[in-house]
């Protein structure tokens, strides 16, 4: 899943599945590609580098996280001596294409809606994201329940983690928590 050591490019939740991240990055059309890196990875490149990982793999597929890696990175390095970013410009595509490899959009979605449909009176649903398209599943469907009257909103903003605790958890820094409660 990441690009900060070699290995193959796969990013599958599930191994027993047949789509892997080296299968898109190398059969998917330029417009799909930027589809995905656009709307998942909410990359505002997206067209330079789903056209620059088109060309590449005419001249040899992809295979390994730090070949791809390298390849977005040289997009932006070019002409200049020290680029420099706050993340690594490979961040947002890996991104991208581990929600796309694990369909977790749809995922998410599907395993939501069972969740408020199965749960019972006065029980409370909680989600955590940590990805705005996550987020604004949960807060849509929390809202939709909310106006067919099943559900009451207990989080009207969602709750995220406080200095202390980004400090602690440095991965945390993206949490939002939603909750909500079955009312009918």
């Amino acid at each position: 899943f990441s690009f900060q050591s070699e290995g193959p490019l796969d990013m599958r939740f599930d191994t027993r599945q047949p789509l892997t991240a080296a299968v898109i990055a190398n059969t998917y059309s330029l417009k799909d590609l930027q589809f995905i890196f656009q709307i998942y990875g909410e990359e505002k490149f997206s067209y330079r580098i789903a056209k620059e990982m088109v060309e590449h793999r005419r001249r040899e597929p992809f295979t390994t996280t730090s070949q791809l890696a390298n390849c977005i990175a040289n997009i932006f390095s070019r002409g200049k001596k020290d680029f420099y970013f706050k993340r690594h410009p490979a961040t947002r595509v890996f991104q991208a294409l581990r929600i796309a490899t694990n369909r977790e959009v749809e995922v998410l979605g599907i395993a939501l809606a069972a969740a408020i449909q199965n749960i019972s009176l006065g029980g409370r649903i909680v989600v955590i994201s940590y990805h705005s398209i996550e987020d604004r599943i949960a807060k849509n469907m929390f809202r939709d329940g909310k106006k067919e009257g099943t559900l009451s909103v207990l989080t009207k903003k969602p709750l995220e983690p406080e200095e202390e605790e980004v400090a602690a958890n440095r991965r945390s820094r993206s949490a939002k928590l939603r909750a909500a409660e079955k009312i009918i």
